[in-house]
């Protein structure tokens, strides 16, 4: 008969031999979600007088860098190849040629370098050496931020590049990077003093390039990075990247009218066989064209058309200039003369504006006196435009006093046979201690806005884009307006 302490015993060894044979993680503790962390950089950061091709990363867990040749950036761009060696725990990455003597170079690693177990990108890794005795130790600091909503931005690409050069953001990886923090912060170091276009980038694809309209942009050009050099703010929008087009077309007696559905900053407008006459309303929405065709069936033109986001068309459409019945109905011929005061400073133009091209000019019924002198008009040089709508007058200066043109009736003729009426206009010399100067700065953190100077009566004299100084002579006395207008939607 067995013993049964024997037979616990054999049991409980049964038991024990069972519990070891299945051995459990315990459980009830937080996933390891802690990217690789750099225990040690050769050579270290900020180190000087750097002579070798060798940049060694080593880390606290077995990492894998296939990313990093996607992502890293070095700055100053080179043109050295290298290899990336990646060992567990350890990344090496061998330059085949020397680096520059006396630069600085700035590394910034970017999301590439990841740990194995849990595949969590290390952030915001860098490394900065120099080849020389000192090591530039220049900063830019500054926060991204929703221009319209308000709030600071993470995750935002901040990226500086060179106005020396021609790589932009949509080109090139930038020379110096940095990524903005939970409430939009950022800093970037080791900056070489000089003169830069900053962009700040919601890089969707992460590829440092703005090459996806979804993503919003902020830039802040010809910023000068110095001891001086102070915090920046950069507001985000999304850009305008659409082309301007031609969303109808009419026309309008002698005129044939193209509306587009934006102001146009330039514009350029050919034919295969016929010479193109046309100008463009004030607003820069409507061109209007002149029936220079001669020809009963439609026309193709071709046309360019630039926005002021640098957006461009290239396009055609065809117009047909029709015969309008009743002929009496017509747009009539008339002059416009600037400077509309009839005061002018020396050496300054008279400039004709005609809303119809010039046909003939009448010689003999143009009469002009400089002071008291009568003027063969000819020896003025009336110069017409390439339109044949402006006529400018010059070589003024050899008045005194005053100088006086009058147009009798026909002194000029419309290319659709319009006499212009009869107009007289006599000018004077400014006096400079009767005007004034209003002259400053325009300190703004946005990227794209527009200065107005405007009168009392609300006109606009004046309007210049991302100007960074104004200066303005020969203001007539009385009330003005300075305005500054953030163009969101960077239209003009």
């Amino acid at each position: 008969m067995s013993n049964p302490v024997s037979n616990f015993f054999i049991l409980l060894i049964i038991v024990l031999f069972s519990a070891c044979a299945n051995i459990k993680p315990p459980t009830g503790g937080p996933d390891d979600d802690s990217a690789a962390v750099v225990k040690k950089m050769l050579p270290k950061n900020n180190s000087v007088n750097f002579k070798g091709k060798t940049l060694t990363l080593y880390f606290n867990e077995n990492v894998d860098a296939s990313k990093l040749r996607e992502t890293m950036i070095i700055s100053p761009l080179t043109e050295s190849q290298y290899d990336i060696i990646t060992k567990k725990k350890v990344v090496t990455i061998r330059f085949r040629n020397e680096f520059k003597e006396n630069t600085t170079y700035s590394i910034n690693f970017g999301e590439s370098i990841k740990d194995v177990t849990k595949g969590n990108y290390t952030k915001n890794l860098t490394l900065a050496f120099s080849t020389g005795p000192f090591i530039d130790s220049l900063f830019l600091k500054g926060q991204a931020y929703n221009f319209v909503k308000g709030g600071g931005i993470k995750d935002i690409s901040i990226q500086l590049y060179s106005t020396s050069d021609t790589c932009t953001i949509k080109n090139s990886k930038p020379l110096y990077f940095a990524k903005t923090g939970a409430s939009g912060n950022f800093t970037i170091n080791n900056i070489k003093e000089g003169t830069y276009n900053v962009y700040a980038l919601q890089d969707l694809n992460k590829n440092y390039l703005y090459d996806n309209e979804k993503e919003n942009i902020a830039y802040l050009y010809d910023l000068r990075i110095d001891k001086e050099t102070s915090k920046i703010k950069l507001g985000l929008t999304q850009s305008d990247t659409k082309a301007p087009e031609i969303i109808n077309s009419k026309q309008e007696f002698e005129y044939y009218l193209l509306t587009i559905n934006e102001g146009v900053e330039t514009y350029l407008i050919k034919s295969d066989n016929n010479k193109i006459i046309s100008d463009i309303t004030e607003n820069r929405k409507t061109i209007r064209l002149f029936n220079t065709f001669n020809s009963k069936d439609s026309i193709t033109l071709y046309y360019q058309l630039t926005d002021s986001s640098g957006n461009i068309t290239n396009n055609s459409t065809k117009v047909l200039f029709e015969e309008y019945k009743n002929k009496d109905k017509k747009n009539t011929f008339y002059i416009e003369v600037e400077p509309k005061n009839k005061q002018l400073i020396k050496n300054q133009k008279i400039l004709l504006t005609f809303n119809k091209p010039i046909g003939k000019i009448n010689h003999s019924l143009i009469k002009i006196s400089k002071d008291t002198n009568t003027v063969d008009s000819t020896k003025l040089l009336l110069k017409s435009d390439s339109s044949d709508l402006t006529i400018t007058i010059d070589n003024l200066s050899q008045f005194k006093d005053s100088i006086t043109f009058s147009f009798q009736k026909g002194a000029f003729i419309s290319l659709t046979g319009d006499s212009s009426l009869s107009l007289k206009n006599k000018f004077i010399y400014k006096k400079e201690e009767n005007y004034g100067i209003i002259g400053g700065k325009v300190v703004c953190n946005e990227p794209y806005y527009i200065l107005q100077l405007i009168d009392n009566k609300g006109k606009v004299i004046d309007s210049k884009i991302n100007p960074t100084k104004f200066y303005y002579t020969w203001l007539e006395p009385g009330e003005y307006q300075l305005k500054v207008i953030l163009d969101l939607n960077r239209n003009g």
